[in-house]
């Protein structure tokens, strides 16, 4: 089973129901849409794929293969 883990330091904040994060090592910015936002907080609990999958189909009215595939990239 495929082992994940969040990489990097990040600084984080909700804004709007987005996460807005800046790396602390390259000072670049990203913000995480609804789907993004629930697989990087469930990355806190989570190691692997089949677990983030098992949270996502809990979750979202999803296929396992559309999920699968989002977890993936």
């Amino acid at each position: 089973m495929e082992t994940i883990h969040k990489i990097g330091e990040w600084f984080e904040a909700d804004v709007d129901g987005e996460v807005i994060m800046m790396s602390t090592e390259t000072g670049k910015y990203v913000s995480l849409n609804k789907t993004a936002r629930f697989l990087w907080k469930c990355l806190d609990n989570a190691d692997n794929a089949a677990a983030l999958l098992e949270q996502t189909l809990g979750t979202f009215d999803v296929s396992a293969e559309q999920a699968s595939a989002e977890i993936a990239e």
